[in-house]
């Protein structure tokens, strides 16, 4: 299999995939990412959706400050996924074929506890919170591990999620999660994206037992926070240990906008003067 899906290069792009039935679903979002040996990068954009296809607009500034652009098109009626460069005029194909065995070897993979004995935690949050004008409920999970062998290495994850129910756009939100869903064999929920990330194994215990208690949650989240901090230089350069200190990977995610708009056919078809390119050299791989 040639082509790689850049799984950690869009985990803002599945959180929340949709489609439309009166207008088109239009749908805004922000992210924050910081990954240990990578700096923080900053992602903001538009879906756009419709039942059978959506069009998804990112910029991405990463630690030096520079920005660029890309364009994820899905297409359901085509079994087809387009990574799109506008700055390269090129774009990458990825048959769902492809993503039907990325999807098969990531469900063989078994969750792992990195050594560390977890205990985990899932509270109901007191105070609630509007997001894109919409009134959320909270839910906050934390998950603690020790070494046996070495108590001061330790890993703590926390996250937040907000959920929203019965707001206009959430059928729609949920009708395209659920087919692509049964296209690819993908599962584009948040702790589904992470855990099935190869630099996140040895957390993969742990998080199949948050991602259990929210996957019974009603509603769709609006707003996530995500963190995993370790003890331990995540880099191996310094030998100090910092109490769960270290930040491994740390996500902020919020939609910022949900309407109905008409959009133009144009945007869900690549551009016919791009030329086809492999994924990594399309993105300057």
């Amino acid at each position: 299999m040639k082509t790689r899906f850049p799984k950690i290069l869009y985990v803002a792009l599945f959180l929340l995939i949709a489609a439309g039935v009166r207008a088109d679903l239009v749908v805004g979002s922000k992210t924050d990412i910081e990954l240990a040996g990578m700096g923080k990068m900053a992602m903001s954009g538009e879906q756009c959706f419709r039942p059978d296809r959506s069009y998804t607009r990112m910029t991405t500034t990463g630690i030096s400050g520079m920005s660029a652009e890309s364009v994820e098109i899905i297409r359901l009626d085509k079994e087809v996924q387009w990574v799109v460069f506008p700055a390269q005029t090129k774009y990458a194909e990825i048959p769902f074929a492809e993503i039907k065995e990325i999807a098969a070897a990531l469900d063989t993979i078994k969750p792992q506890s990195g050594g560390y004995t977890w205990a985990t935690s899932f509270t109901k949050l007191d105070s609630s919170m509007t997001v894109a004008g919409i009134a959320c409920r909270g839910f906050a999970g934390k998950a603690v591990g020790v070494k046996a062998d070495d108590p001061t290495d330790t890993s703590i994850i926390e996250f937040k999620q907000f959920f929203a129910s019965d707001f206009d756009g959430e059928k729609e939100l949920k009708a395209f999660r659920d087919a692509y869903k049964t296209a690819t064999g993908l599962d584009d929920r948040f702790f589904s994206q992470i855990q099935e990330n190869p630099m996140l194994q040895q957390y993969g215990e742990p998080l199949r037992q948050l991602a259990e208690k929210v996957d019974i949650q009603a509603g769709t989240p609006l707003k996530t926070s995500f963190v995993i901090k370790v003890s331990k230089d995540p880099m191996g350069v310094s030998g100090t240990k910092k109490l769960g200190g270290n930040v491994l990977l740390k996500i902020e995610n919020e939609i910022t906008s949900i309407k109905h708009n008409t959009i133009e056919d144009s945007l869900f078809e690549v551009p016919a003067s791009y030329t086809k390119s492999e994924l990594g050299p399309a993105m300057g791989m």
